[in-house]
């Protein structure tokens, strides 16, 4: 059962940031100006009308990393679930993926292209089937593509077509820490959602990341550490966890032009968007972080890698017309959480959400693919909004 560790005796802060999206539209604008922009109509969604109704939804580049960061730095309660972790794992994978590609090719032998047309009133899990025939199509390694789809007890069937977008799509969106206005506070508390079980088996996939090479070796090693704390959550030993999730991240520092984040989080920002490593600051009064021997080093506050992806698809609308699409899927942002007081909700806590849109685009741009040779596309190296010292 899910687990809810109290890190702090202050009281959690309400949120005071960004405004939610008042609907599908406004959230995948903020979650991607780039693609809204060149989007002209969205055919289908994980996120339905209702959805706004209900719930405080926000788009951020990578709903895992900047909710955790922003809890750290607002002292919010924090939730998340299995996949959370698993689809920053993904996104990160899918950029070495597309810069090693030729080394990889047994793995991932056709391009994607071709793709059938789905319809665009097809309900979730036909959306899904439809996502892993295609994903079967492209990966050819069986092992990998069972691999890479997330089986945990929270798995829902917009995480499979979600799982399948990060392994075949192309990640161009790039997110920047620019920290609180105020002294960081740290996390409030944590909630682990699912079982122990779950979170164990998290920790087993790591294993077939040290197959692929030097780097995804030394990435599955930071990973190690950090996911191993996450099962040892579930048992109790509150000193060694207190210290570990106190660690989650670090206040920035300023020395000159540098501004560095550190903490155990920056593991899941390892490679860049070209899918080279992300190079760590190494000064004597930088403090360095370390889990059973593994040093989790400082790094700039500059660009990295989104955690959703793109991929060209076709869609059969509603007149029978075959549509040029994309379909754009991750970690689309994070979800406002509330506790009652009283009669009144107190939005004080923060829990990544992942999703999905199908969108047909005003042109049509090339883009990479993982295991392809085609363009990446453009970086997208610009924020066009900030709202409280938090940066899209």
């Amino acid at each position: 059962m899910p687990i809810t560790l109290t890190l702090s005796d202050t009281p959690s802060h309400e949120w005071s940031g960004a405004s939610n999206a008042d609907d599908g539209a406004e959230l995948f604008s903020q979650t991607s100006i780039e693609d809204a922009s060149e989007s002209t109509e969205i055919f289908k969604s994980t996120f339905g009308d209702g959805d706004f109704q209900t719930r405080c939804l926000i788009g951020w580049k990578h709903g895992f990393v900047e909710a955790m960061y922003t809890a750290y730095c607002q002292h919010h309660r924090l939730t998340l679930r299995p996949e959370d972790i698993w689809f920053s794992i993904l996104s990160q994978l899918n950029l070495y993926f597309s810069a090693h590609s030729q080394e990889l090719r047994h793995h991932f032998v056709r391009p994607v292209q071709n793709m059938p047309a789905f319809y665009q009133h097809a309900s979730v899990r036909v959306m899904a089937n439809h996502m892993e025939a295609a994903l079967a199509n492209h990966v050819t390694d069986p092992e990998l593509r069972a691999w890479g789809l997330p089986s945990f007890s929270t798995t829902t069937e917009d995480d499979a077509v979600t799982a399948s977008v990060l392994m075949m799509g192309a990640i161009t969106g790039c997110f920047q820490f620019t920290g609180a206005t105020t002294l960081p506070r740290g996390l409030a508390s944590v909630t682990l959602l699912g079982e122990r079980a779950d979170w164990e088996a998290l920790l087993r996939r790591i294993d077939m990341i040290e197959t692929w090479g030097e780097q995804p070796s030394r990435f599955a090693v930071k990973l190690r550490p950090i996911l191993r704390r996450f099962v040892s959550s579930f048992d109790g030993d509150m000193t060694e966890i207190l210290y570990f999730w106190k660690w989650c991240f670090r206040e920035k520092r300023v020395r000159g032009e540098k501004t560095v984040v550190a903490g155990w989080g920056t593991a899941f920002c390892f490679w860049d968007i070209d899918g080279n490593c992300i190079p760590h600051v190494r000064e004597k009064h930088t403090r360095t972080i370390q889990f059973d021997g593994v040093h989790y080093c400082p790094l700039k506050m500059l660009f990295f890698p989104a955690a959703y992806a793109t991929l060209s698809a076709s869609c059969m609308d509603e007149e029978g017309f075959r549509r040029r699409v994309r379909v754009l899927a991750g970690l689309v942002g994070f979800e406002l959480t509330y506790e009652l007081n009283g009669l009144d909700r107190r939005w004080d806590g923060l829990q990544p959400v992942s999703g999905w849109w199908v969108y047909r685009e005003r042109r049509y741009r090339p883009r990479g693919y993982l295991g392809g040779t085609a363009s990446r596309g453009p970086r997208l190296i610009y924020e066009n909004w900030r709202r409280t010292g938090i940066s899209r």
